[in-house]
């Protein structure tokens, strides 16, 4: 239970680092704070107004991809780090944070990281035809 709320609180912190934020206590705010929606609010002002602390919408490592804005090909200047593709500008805290992980004894891996949108496709494609058979040997 020890190890898994230490690998929590490392995950929030790399995704500080990553996202630009500097307080979990921010994002931990962020996160559980409710935000009262106007009648004349739209989804996109309340999405911006229930960002972090400190972020805005017209951040440059802020880039919503979803249904709804969907993306080409990102261009960004691009390192590697155990055979994954990350942003150059994430190499430096990310490299740091791998170190302290392990330098505390909780090593951390990197999984995943810049996905090209064929990637991402296979990716969402693989995740829907396990998710089918899934449902069908329920049904048996």
């Amino acid at each position: 239970m020890k190890k898994r709320m230490i690998m929590s609180l490392a995950l929030l912190t790399l995704a500080g680092l990553l996202t630009g934020c500097t307080e979990l206590s921010s994002m931990s705010s962020a996160i559980t704070h409710s935000v009262q929606i106007s009648r004349g609010q739209t989804k996109r002002e309340k999405l911006i107004s229930e960002l972090p602390k400190g972020v805005t919408a017209t951040d440059a490592d802020l880039i919503v991809v979803n249904k709804w804005h969907k993306h080409n090909e990102l261009t960004f200047s691009k390192s590697t780090l155990d055979n994954q593709t990350i942003r150059t500008s994430a190499l430096k805290p990310l490299t740091a944070f791998l170190k302290g992980a392990k330098v505390a004894g909780y090593p951390a891996t990197l999984v995943s990281g810049y996905r090209s949108v064929a990637d991402q496709e296979t990716v969402w494609n693989q995740f829907r035809l396990m998710k089918m058979r899934v449902k069908v040997r329920s049904r048996r």
